[in-house]
């Protein structure tokens, strides 16, 4: 569906393959792709797989594929995007974070458990945390020794690591 120049739209669109703007659109959108041509404008709620922005979107976006924003494209309000492309000169403000398929979210057992200093958890351990001032931080690694590698498979344990030859 396109909305060309001068045109002014608003409602509720759905099962739309791809939308191009070039006029004024206030809707809420429910499909697979937005395109926004440069004098294009789009105000209200949109949720598409894909999305390039070259004029202007304010609202609520959540895209679960490429979000990219070309030089001279702006966007504004909630914004959630899969990935994210923004060229030089392409404006992006608000509300902004990374789209999270319900699908791929991390099951509960995914657990880490926080051992005393000197005990170091085996590589089949169960580990839990209760406490949630005990939460390794981001940087924090897990030493694993070469005879560990050999002989027992790498823990998972849901957080960064570092391994170390040789200690």
């Amino acid at each position: 569906m396109s909305v060309g120049p001068g045109i002014q739209l608003t409602g509720e669109i759905s099962n739309c393959t791809t939308l191009i703007v070039e006029g004024d659109v206030d809707a809420t959108l429910d499909g697979k792709a937005l395109e926004i041509l440069q004098r294009g404008v789009f105000c209200g709620t949109a949720r598409v797989e894909s999305a390039s922005i070259q004029g202007r979107f304010d609202g609520d976006l959540t895209v679960s594929g490429l979000l990219r924003i070309e030089s001279g494209g702006s966007t504004s309000g909630k914004l959630r995007y899969g990935q994210l492309e923004v060229a030089v000169g392409g404006d992006l403000t608000g509300e902004i974070s990374k789209y999270i398929d319900e699908d791929e979210k991390p099951v509960a057992d995914d657990s880490v458990e926080v051992a005393d200093e000197d005990e170091k958890p085996a590589a089949n351990d169960n580990v839990e945390v209760t406490d949630e001032d005990q939460k390794p931080a981001a940087d924090d690694s897990v030493e694993v020794t070469k005879e560990d590698l050999n002989t027992n498979p790498v823990p998972t344990l849901g957080c960064p690591f570092l391994v170390k030859n040789g200690h």
